[in-house]
């Protein structure tokens, strides 16, 4: 198995402020582990090192000194099972329906300074797409899938259950959209219907 270590750092917030440099589909591949009175962050295991090879130019945007390592492991990433819940599946499909085929324009939901980003969001049935606006994010294309009205983005052999987006709330303009790690909500994202009205938001004082 291997993985790609990326950073140790023992400031929880300096750290995140680095990780949100990443683009959303790389923040969806990594972890991040509490070794004593330092945070950890590495990408989640895999066998197929020439995807980890691929990636690790985009990770060395942000951290120059991530690299490849060889990790022993038994454990498995299983795919998270379908909710024999009727109201969920139903949810689920509608979020599906919702999203499929359609062309988004993804921004933050809270303007900060010298922090904002816009990205053309492109779903197609299965794989999605992030091309870059506004930002130095990098371009990514990812895989996707919704199960129990949970929005799961993630790189193949990368998949991680306990990171997923949320539909919060439709408004006129846009689609507000919560992001989760380990069942703790860390943002909310807007996903605007149309590219002018993303920037308009952007550019208000």
């Amino acid at each position: 198995m291997y993985t790609v270590k990326i950073a140790l750092n023992e400031h929880r917030d300096l750290l995140q402020d680095e990780l949100d440099k990443l683009s959303p589909t790389l923040r969806k591949t990594i972890v991040i582990k509490k070794e004593k009175k330092f945070y950890r962050v590495s990408t989640l295991p895999t066998h197929k090192k020439a995807l980890l090879t691929t990636l690790l130019p985009y990770y060395r945007k942000v951290f120059d000194d991530a690299f490849i390592d060889t990790i022993k492991t038994d454990s498995s990433k299983k795919s998270p099972k379908k909710s024999k819940n009727p109201k969920l599946l139903k949810e689920s499909t509608a979020f599906y329906a919702t999203l499929k085929n359609k062309v988004f324009y993804l921004c933050p939901a809270q303007k900060k300074e010298n922090a904002n980003f816009l990205l053309k969001v492109t779903f197609t049935d299965s794989s999605v797409s992030y091309t870059p606006i506004l930002g130095k994010t990098p371009p990514m294309q990812a895989l996707y899938k919704i199960d129990n009205n949970k929005l799961y983005i993630y790189q193949k052999a990368l998949f991680n259950e306990n990171i997923y987006t949320t539909y919060e709330k439709g408004y006129r303009d846009y689609y507000l959209l919560g992001s989760w790690l380990n069942g703790k909500k860390i943002k909310n994202l807007r996903y605007y219907i149309a590219l002018d009205e993303a920037k308009k938001y952007l550019n208000a004082k």
